[in-house]
């Protein structure tokens, strides 16, 4: 017995869950839901949470009655999981619902004195928290967060007054996941307010009420710790200078992401820009001495101008509104609770700085000279994809691709290098030698033979609409519109640098139909097509080839701390809305 580490006596006392190492403790409160990939609302999550979820829960009964699993109605209305798994903004119900995970288990937080210290310290550093002033409770459930809680706070997002993308502009009240409305940004969340301006009856309220917040903040963050995101859009910058003015007092913030308004407005990006440099204790970059660029030589300007954003580091889309430009990168914020993206909104990231997702054609470049203007449009038409989409009001036209092409000028026609021409549901276009379309589509092809470089442009053509043919006749058909369509391209045989064509995809047939692409290719290019095995890849090739490597990578489940699945999303993730059964 003398050799035993410890005596009979000690043996039979039981453990105690504190005498688990913090490893194992940290393990068990991330398995009980502590933590999860959403941001967490402090507007809803204390003792709102069961009349929100109820709420949400009449919401998604009335607006999609065919689908009865509460379960996976709660998991679809996850817009932030969509956002950061799919790279696709989902629209939000116009009441808000855009959020219906289940509520944090806060009865940790009262099991003794020890545990509620490690649970509040794990709660508040590992998780992201979101707050605005139009929801429930409005700022005051920040104000009387504990001084340990904002001592903790890694990310917080505090949305002040959110507008509509466009002034005065309501958005409809959409029943479907995507954004539907094509006037608005369509990563944004639909906002009720209007812009906020200092001259509004309750414009003192706010800013007393944010400069409480701000002081709070100040007390008792810890420096270089927190991500903060502040969404204030205002009118005008006087208005501005009222959000930004308290924020100095802050210590040094990790991240900083401020946006001041719906609209892009340079003086209000402005001074958003210099608030976030001041914040995250970075210096703005203001060279006393100016370099002459002209006079390097001209294939070093060019080599330069391919480093700036004159490249687009997604494909340039054409419609019946003209070019769209890509919308939110998603990685312009830490939470995805609302878009900073500064090409969008009068708004600066912190992130912007060394993230090409977030893109805005650079116009300034245009402006400078005609010579850097020539080299400009020399880079942004030769090294971009440009697609062409249907008019939305006339699906069943092709005369806007004839716009598009007639409205660039004719130094950017000379420099095009790849096109796209985008369909949706060649089987259901009206075909024929006297048709609108055939004589539109005939006209843009003698068009690019006579006005475009074809022996360095690039044609492609995409079906994206559904195959709906299943019988053989119903093939043929489809077979033959195909055929009608590339007829006018023979007279560019030869010509081209590169042609290919893309069926709609099918569930039938899919050998016939690949063989048939190829066909047509070589219908267009030359028998000897074929022969071309080895290539330098192309700008062009490594795009596809990342959205293929995206694709595949989107497809994989992604699992949450606690080992539950939270993508895809779906019935199967465990947790959603216990309350509501």
């Amino acid at each position: 017995m003398a050799n035993l580490p410890f005596t009979r006596h000690e043996r039979q006392i039981p453990l105690c869950y504190t005498d688990l190492p913090f490893s194992i403790r940290r393990k068990i409160y991330i398995a009980a839901g502590l933590t999860r990939v959403c941001p967490i609302s402090l507007n809803t999550e204390g003792g709102n949470k069961a009349e929100y979820l109820q709420e949400c829960k009449e919401w998604c009964l009335e607006s999609t009655p065919q689908v009865r699993d509460l379960n996976m109605q709660a998991s679809m209305r996850c817009s932030y999981r969509c956002k950061r798994f799919s790279n696709q903004a989902i629209n939000i119900s116009p009441d808000g619902f855009n959020c219906m995970c289940v509520r944090v288990p806060h009865t940790l937080l009262r099991i003794s004195r020890a545990i509620h210290k490690e649970v509040l310290s794990i709660l508040y550093s590992e998780n992201k928290f979101r707050i605005a002033r139009n929801n429930y409770g409005g700022l005051s459930p920040l104000l009387t967060l504990s001084s340990t809680a904002l001592h903790s706070m890694t990310s917080l997002t505090i949305r002040l007054n959110s507008c509509s993308c466009i002034p005065g502009h309501q958005c409809p009240d959409q029943r479907s996941f995507e954004k539907q409305c094509p006037e608005c940004h369509d990563t944004c969340d639909w906002g009720g307010d209007i812009a906020f301006s200092i001259a509004q009856p309750n414009s003192a309220a706010l800013i007393s009420e944010w400069k409480q917040v701000s002081e709070r903040l100040a007390l008792f963050i810890k420096p270089g710790k927190l991500k903060l995101n502040v969404v204030c859009d205002t009118l005008d910058y006087v208005t501005a200078k009222q959000i930004t003015d308290p924020l100095p007092k802050l210590p040094r913030l990790a991240e900083c992401y401020i946006r001041l308004g719906q609209a892009p407005d340079h003086t209000l990006r402005s001074l958003a820009h210099e608030t976030v440099y001041q914040l995250t204790g970075q210096a703005i970059h203001n060279p006393k001495q100016v370099f002459n660029f002209s006079a390097l030589p001209i294939e070093l300007q060019l080599h330069v101008l391919g480093y700036t954003d004159l490249i687009s580091p997604v494909k340039l889309g054409w419609n019946n509104r003209g070019l769209e430009w890509p919308s939110c990168c998603l990685r312009c914020t830490d939470a995805l609770e609302a878009c900073s993206c500064f090409g969008l909104h009068a708004a600066y990231s912190s992130l912007s700085s060394h993230s090409s997702d977030c893109w805005t054609l650079p116009s300034a470049l245009f402006l400078v000279s005609k010579t850097v203007r020539n080299q400009s449009m020399e880079i942004f038409f030769s090294q971009n994809i440009f697609q062409i989409w249907p008019d939305a009001l006339k699906s069943l036209d092709s005369q806007h691709t004839l716009d598009f092409l007639r409205a660039l000028p004719s130094l950017a026609l000379q420099h095009l290098r790849m096109l796209e021409f985008i369909f949706k549901g060649l089987h259901d276009y009206p075909f024929g030698p006297l048709t609108e379309f055939d004589r539109n589509w005939n006209a843009t092809i003698e068009f690019i033979s006579k006005s475009l470089n074809l022996p360095e442009l690039c044609l492609r053509i995409e079906d994206h609409g559904a195959n709906g043919s299943y019988s053989d006749e119903g093939e043929e058909q489809e077979w033959s519109n195909y055929q009608n369509l590339t007829m006018p391209l023979v007279k560019l045989r030869g010509r081209l640098k590169d042609f290919s064509i893309r069926f709609a995809p099918a569930k039938k047939n899919r050998p016939l139909r690949r063989d048939r692409e190829v066909i047509l290719k070589k219908r267009v290019m030359g028998d000897a097509y074929h022969e071309i095995t080895k290539y330098e890849p192309t700008k062009w090739d490594r795009i596809r080839q990342a959205e293929a490597k995206k694709k595949i990578h989107d497809r994989e489940r992604v699992f949450g701390p606690d080992g539950t699945q939270i993508w895809p999303l779906g019935p199967a993730y465990i947790g959603y809305c216990d309350e509501l059964n």
